[in-house]
């Protein structure tokens, strides 16, 4: 996972090391933390990373037994709802989020 600055496409700002081990399908913010943000894959993981810290990858879910095309966050909550190619739908707490919010 890259960051670009939109102002600049041709700097990259950060890349993270590679969590993912297949192609990133969707990044979704926090609404909650400006420095949170979460990114889901073809190799069944959300990943949630935090910008602040020195090792970003807060947390791995692998609820999923397919692909994960796209993820949201509540608006309010940290909760994160993501969709699998399965049909499956989950609904899940990301209390690292929280503390993340807690901290800023």
């Amino acid at each position: 996972v890259a960051l670009w600055d939109m102002r600049n496409l041709s700097k990259e700002v950060r890349r993270f090391d590679q969590q993912h081990r297949d192609a990133v399908l969707q990044v979704a913010w926090s609404p909650l933390a400006p420095s949170v943000f979460t990114s889901s894959s073809a190799d069944q993981h959300i990943f949630v990373w935090d910008l602040k810290n020195d090792n970003p990858t807060i947390f791995d879910h692998r609820g999923h037994d397919s692909r994960i095309p796209d993820l949201s966050w509540h608006p309010n909550r940290p909760l994160i709802a993501s969709v699998a190619e399965d049909s499956s739908f989950q609904i899940w707490e990301a209390t690292s989020v929280e503390q993340a919010v807690n901290c800023i």
